[in-house]
């Protein structure tokens, strides 16, 4: 049996055409750390994201648009804006993970639950002072 690889699974199942180049960067710098390291599961939590981020832009652009201000919809419709001072905004992970469930037939509660978790688990580390990763074996992020 093969091990399992992010690379891997990017290139082989996962059917996004054309995949983002960021979506395809991940997995390569995910795959480049220890398998039972802190670091991977931080980065694989990170490709995960894009993975559903490339997913929700393959069905359209337009899911990925931060929606609390138009200028983001019109922007994702490829609408030049004209407000010198806008920065684009897209929505968070969570809501991403709410949206791909809608298009994506094969999204069981399993998946959802483990993407919801993982997704929590990078906030964390990211975003408090809690280290989500360290101490928590490869079984806690790797497939069964």
């Amino acid at each position: 049996m093969t091990a399992f690889t992010w690379t891997h699974f990017v290139t082989t199942q996962v059917e996004l055409h054309p995949l983002p180049k960021k979506a395809r960067l991940y997995p390569e710098r995910t795959n480049r750390s220890e398998v039972t390291s802190a670091d991977y599961a931080l980065e694989s939590t990170i490709c995960l994201e894009m993975l559903a981020r490339a997913a929700l832009a393959s069905v359209s652009p337009v899911l990925l648009a931060e929606d609390r201000d138009w200028r983001n919809l019109s922007y994702a419709f490829g609408h030049t804006p004209t407000s010198k001072k806008f920065v684009p905004g897209s929505i968070g992970v969570k809501e991403a993970r709410s949206r791909l469930s809608e298009p994506e037939p094969n999204a069981t509660q399993e998946i959802t639950n483990f993407c919801t978790d993982q997704f929590n688990k990078r906030n964390a580390e990211l975003h408090s002072g809690v280290l989500a990763f360290h101490g928590s074996g490869s079984s806690a992020w790797q497939p069964r």
